[in-house]
């Protein structure tokens, strides 16, 4: 399943701007904002790429479920690790949960609607570090002035940019969710 792919990328990518926020920010996060940065984005990134893993390899459950549980932990202790041991123990378990739920959910889909739950993952997945983003833009920024605010580091350019690979997801997926509808709900205006 190759036209997965960008999927894999665009977590990857929003995983990464996420760990370089908290990280950029540490000083001024509180605790709690910085555990709650690691399970979320644990959890988002288990079991999104805990479903696209399971879809790649679907002949090998244990494989997929392994490799699902590690990317997302893997997100969640990177997400926790600038502000201690306790919210890298919280990315770590929510990480390893959902990226075994992940596969677990792919793994259960009939073929024809995997590229669907894809699609659901990668939205669930935005929304997800949309509000991480915003919940560590208004932790971080409190000391700041609005002209010493990066553009990337502004909420409107990440909605941006979750509004464009929301419409890139249901675009360009096999499968897709508009396909998968029942047929009186479909529409042609």
């Amino acid at each position: 399943m190759t036209g997965l792919m960008p999927f894999a990328i665009i977590y990857g990518l929003l995983a990464a701007w996420i760990v370089y926020t908290v990280f950029r920010y540490r000083k001024r996060l509180s605790s709690m904002a910085g555990m709650t940065a690691a399970m979320a984005l644990g959890m988002g990134a288990g079991l999104g790429l805990g479903s696209l893993i399971a879809a790649w390899i679907p002949e090998s459950f244990a494989e997929s479920t392994a490799l699902g549980m590690a990317a997302g932990a893997a997100a969640g202790a990177l997400a926790g690790a600038p502000v201690g041991i306790m919210a890298v123990i919280d990315g770590l378990l929510s990480g390893v949960m959902a990226g075994m739920m992940g596969a677990m959910l792919t793994e259960m889909m009939p073929p024809e609607d995997v590229g669907a739950i894809v699609q659901w993952m990668v939205v669930l997945y935005s929304v997800i570090i949309f509000l991480i983003f915003v919940m560590l833009h208004d932790s971080g920024h409190q000391e700041e002035s609005r002209t010493d605010r990066s553009f990337w580091f502004r909420p409107v350019t990440l909605f941006l940019v979750v509004a464009l690979i929301i419409l890139f997801a249901l675009q360009h997926v096999p499968g897709t969710l508009v396909e998968t509808l029942p047929p009186t709900s479909r529409h042609s205006h």
